[in-house]
């Protein structure tokens, strides 16, 4: 009961935040990213609404939870979520005083229409997974506009030129439908990856393997599917393409794979061969998610803290706290104290910014910074 009651806590403390954002009591720098918050706030909130149900067995939530944010499609998540606990979704009532003399007990009764229901939690979840998930990577002194996911049906792949100020539309990828899209430039040329679009990602239809395709000199070419089920690589070194992400999933307990399968991997452009991470700590853990590194040319950072990649020793290093002494770590599972943060980073560094701490006793905002450099 109380990790849910934390739970609903985060809940209204995004509420709140979402609120300040509306009423322009908290805004960014400038428009988009203060809406891109907004976005960010909402679609967290519904994760918390879907996952309630599954908190008081752990390793179903942690399962349930890599899901949710390794891919964005709601009505495969919904369903997945159903067969793990067919009423999963809350049933809103309205507390009435019973009858008799003496009312020490009272009657609870369905609401009639005044909710989310979970029709418009799919489509809510969607539209926020496809404002925060439209990217644009530079392609040499191109840009590329997709979109992460075609839940909502396909849509071209355009491709901009900013010195003749024209869009191109890029031919079909040989990958066909998919969600979790992504896609890197090397210096070389673009590769894209994602996971196949099917009914049941991750449950029925098995595990979300990362396919991945190669787009040089007008045409895609089709690479080898990876026994990796995170998101695809984003760090640049050299030849290779590295998703710095420790952690494996066994497929939880009611559509079990038979094995735990890794969140990251290796893709060497040179031979087309994917492989393990070199010298992963934690090798075979579930229920882990760090996701970082580092390399001559680049830096990505997904995660505030643990071990992070660095691709020029192929070696991991732990990120330093982001206080010694006020924030030595993010969570307090036997307190129920739990401190949420996002990373983002920009050029040669990592930067964050708030998050919110919360527990028992209630929780909070926090708005200090931080940025950590190689």
């Amino acid at each position: 009961m109380a990790s849910y009651l934390t739970l609903m806590q985060e809940v209204k403390l995004r509420g709140e935040v979402i609120e300040g954002i509306l009423t322009r009591q908290l805004t960014l720098i400038y428009d988009q990213p203060t809406v891109e918050a907004l976005f960010l706030q909402l679609r967290l909130v519904l994760e918390s609404i879907a996952l309630g149900s599954l908190v008081a067995h752990q390793e179903d939530f942690d399962n349930m939870r890599a899901k949710m944010r390794a891919h964005h499609k709601p009505i495969g998540l919904l369903n997945a979520l159903e067969k793990h606990h067919p009423k999963f979704y809350p049933e809103p009532v309205i507390q009435e005083p019973g009858e008799g003399m003496i009312k020490t007990k009272t009657n609870l009764v369905p609401r009639p229409d005044d909710y989310l229901t979970k029709t418009e939690f799919e489509s809510c979840y969607g539209a926020c997974s496809e404002y925060l998930h439209v990217t644009n990577p530079l392609v040499g002194d191109k840009i590329v506009l997709y979109a992460t996911t075609d839940e909502n049906g396909t849509a071209p792949d355009w491709e901009f030129d900013p010195a003749l100020e024209s869009w191109r539309e890029l031919p079909d990828d040989p990958l066909g439908p998919g969600f979790n899209r992504s896609m890197v430039w090397n210096g070389e040329a673009l590769f894209l990856f994602d996971k196949a679009l099917v009914d049941s990602p991750g449950g029925a239809d098995g595990p979300s393997y990362t396919r991945a395709a190669r787009y040089q000199n007008g045409a895609w070419t089709a690479l080898p599917t990876a026994d990796t089920i995170g998101p695809g690589p984003e760090l640049v070194d050299g030849h290779r393409l590295i998703a710095p992400v420790l952690g494996y999933a066994d497929g939880g307990t009611n559509n079990n794979f038979g094995r735990c399968i890794p969140y990251g991997a290796v893709f060497d452009t040179t031979a087309n061969e994917w492989s393990e991470l070199p010298k992963a700590p934690r090798q075979g853990r579930k229920g882990i998610w760090v996701n970082g590194g580092v390399s001559d040319t680049d830096l990505v950072a997904r995660s505030t803290r643990g071990p992070f990649f660095d691709a020029t020793a192929d070696e991991w290093f732990d990120l330093p706290p982001l206080d010694p002494e006020t924030d030595p770590d993010s969570n307090d599972a036997n307190n129920q104290t739990f401190i949420a943060r996002r990373a983002a980073s920009i050029g040669d560094a990592i930067m964050v910014v708030g998050g919110a701490e919360y527990g028992p006793g209630g929780g909070a905002l926090l708005a200090d910074a931080y940025i950590w450099t190689p």
